[in-house]
């Protein structure tokens, strides 16, 4: 096989598949892509893939803290999706704004990278490049928020909610898990298309 055809059936294999994606991305010394999967982070991949491929439409994880869920869930799988088709547009929720700008400020490092340009043949626009949102040439793109915050102007393809609830205090409480149910309801998911 040729030079050239040895890449593109490697970028296919990185389009279709999330382990093969962190592989393709492993060049650019990005936090995290040095690690190898284990075994729950390969059920969490199948799970991502089959979201991808429209196998289902929606899917929960549910791990405990340290098992790199958010890693998979909130910062590769988004910048997967955006790769896949860069007109679709991501509704990336988190607890605090803080949790999901950190989020996002790993998110951006993918999406600049240079493998990740050649790979999604696209690259951001230099006017979307903040925390909040990050849009690609073809318009789709993945916009940041925090739980409770006001989503205006924005419908999602995809949504991904990852930790909204802000710690053992606010799971404990009633009045302030319908808080965050109510607003899931009325603002968040009323943003997907």
């Amino acid at each position: 096989m040729t030079d050239l055809a040895t890449e593109l059936q490697v970028r296919a294999g990185a389009l279709s598949d999330i382990i093969q994606y962190i592989e393709y991305l492993k060049p650019e010394g990005l936090p995290d892509f040095d690690k190898t999967p284990a075994q729950h982070h390969r059920l969490m991949a199948q799970e991502l893939n089959d979201l991808a491929a429209n196998i289902h439409d929606r899917t929960a994880i549910s791990e405990p803290p340290g098992s790199a869920k958010s890693f998979y869930c909130s910062i590769v799988y988004p910048t997967f999706e955006v790769a896949r088709d860069p007109t679709q547009n991501i509704l990336a929720l988190s607890a605090s704004e803080n949790l999901g700008e950190n989020f996002s400020r790993r998110r951006r490092q993918i999406l600049l990278s240079e493998r990740w340009q050649k790979l999604s043949s696209t690259s951001l626009t230099a006017d979307a490049q903040s925390l909040v949102y990050q849009g690609t040439k073809e318009g789709g793109g993945i916009r940041t928020a925090g739980a409770g915050s006001i989503i205006q102007g924005f419908r999602a393809d995809v949504l991904i909610a990852d930790d909204l609830v802000a710690g053992h205090e606010q799971a404990g409480n009633l009045a302030q898990l319908d808080k965050i149910w109510n607003w899931y309801i009325s603002e968040a998911r009323a943003r997907l298309r």
